[in-house]
């Protein structure tokens, strides 16, 4: 029984912190700062799309660059992108280490 307690206890500690991890998808309407095509590794074309985001920390209210990364399908339109242009698209929005990315999942005309 304690083992079974001590198993439980430890699987609702993980849930508790692998949950906030999971993409959130939403539409965004940015600025671009800069578009880069590239190859990985395996040779795949991407393409990496840094968008302008407005945030505020203590009352001080500033622009930072964000990456919205293109594979796949998306990377060609993606790659039509020019910097100084508006991006609006349907991503999924991650964060790792405080800091947010976007996977573009669609390109909206």
């Amino acid at each position: 029984m304690k083992k079974f307690f001590v198993l439980f206890t430890v699987c609702l500690c993980l849930a508790a912190f692998i949950a906030p991890s999971f993409a959130e998808d939403k539409i965004i309407t940015a600025k671009i700062q800069s578009v880069v095509q590239a190859k990985d590794r395996n040779g795949n074309a991407y393409t990496r799309v840094i968008v302008e985001e407005p945030k505020e920390l203590q009352g001080v209210k500033y622009v930072a660059g964000v990456p919205a990364m293109a594979f796949g399908a998306t990377a060609g339109p993606a790659s039509a992108l020019k910097a100084g242009g508006i991006l609006k698209a349907v991503v999924s929005e991650r964060e790792f280490n405080g800091r947010s990315s976007y996977t573009i999942l669609s390109i909206i005309q």
